[in-house]
């Protein structure tokens, strides 16, 4: 698959984006967002399973870096993404091309707020969103206490702290290196503190805000362990002419793998994402 490699700033921080070009002319433009809780994550986690079939069925593809947490305040994260919308739109995009929004979990969860931040610019809002096992909001008790699921596993210690986190913005960060930290975070119930501090509905949507998004496929798994469900069944009875998909499984991230049953997810997710640019 062509692409290229391209960079965008926020503030003097250098955040990278990879352009994948449909080889058709293309119906829109898809701009991803990783997961990873805000804390860890790289815009290539994305399989190349699921890019090519953006990609065939006539769409480009675009994979989005942002600052993350914490060296970086929930508001920088958050404007990084809108200048990485503006950055597309005003040096990648083709005139009057639509584009999409798609986001897994943390990503999810900045797409949804990017839309709501974009009726207050003057820059062209995305036709649809796309949400992965997304979320919100942070006033759950799964994100707020120690993480039941979390602390099955190996305890990490507040050292992670000092090792881990760094002085300068970063914007991509490497599972095994990042991964440590978050699990400390919710181990301790220290995640939402470390992002919001002690205003998390500063950084929330309400169920009015929802009301006036985009129109969005959602999809969760029933059993997720990481993401409460509830989150993507309320975003799919709140967003007007919302679609979502419920899968029956227990793991948070269940596309990780592009296995034929989530193959068939995607190519959902794409036939309905032709339906609604008509």
């Amino acid at each position: 698959m062509q692409t290229s490699e391209n960079t965008y700033y926020y503030l003097d921080t250098a955040i990278q984006a990879n352009y994948y070009p449909s080889a058709k002319p293309a119906i829109a433009t898809v701009i991803y967002y990783h997961g990873g809780g805000l804390i860890f994550g790289t815009r290539k986690d994305l399989p190349e399973a699921y890019i090519k079939l953006f990609l065939e069925n006539n769409m480009n593809v675009l994979l989005m870096d942002y600052l993350l947490a914490p060296e970086s305040s929930l508001d920088d994260i958050h404007d990084s993404v809108l200048a990485g919308i503006e950055w597309y739109l005003e040096e990648v995009a083709e005139q009057d091309l639509p584009y999409v929004l798609f986001g897994r979990s943390g990503g999810a969860y900045l797409i949804l707020n990017a839309a709501h931040r974009l009726k207050e610019t003057n820059l062209k809002p995305p036709s649809a969103l796309i949400s992965f096992y997304g979320y919100y909001c942070f006033d759950k008790p799964e994100f707020i206490l120690p993480s039941q699921y979390y602390l099955q596993m190996p305890r990490m210690k507040s050292d992670v702290l000092n090792t881990t986190v760094g002085s300068s913005p970063i914007s991509n960060g490497r599972l095994h290196e990042r991964f440590p930290l978050y699990l400390y975070l919710r181990q301790s119930g220290q995640w939402v503190f470390r992002l919001t501090g002690n205003d998390p509905e500063k950084y929330a949507l309400t169920e009015e805000d929802l009301a006036y998004l985009p129109t969005t496929f959602l999809t969760a798994s029933r059993g997720d362990y990481d993401v409460p469900y509830v989150f993507s069944r309320t975003m799919g009875q709140k967003i007007p002419q919302a679609k979502f998909h419920p899968v029956s499984s227990n793991e948070h991230d269940f596309d990780r793998e592009p296995s034929p049953k989530n193959l068939m997810l995607y190519q959902q997710v794409i036939d309905w994402l032709v339906e609604v640019l008509g």
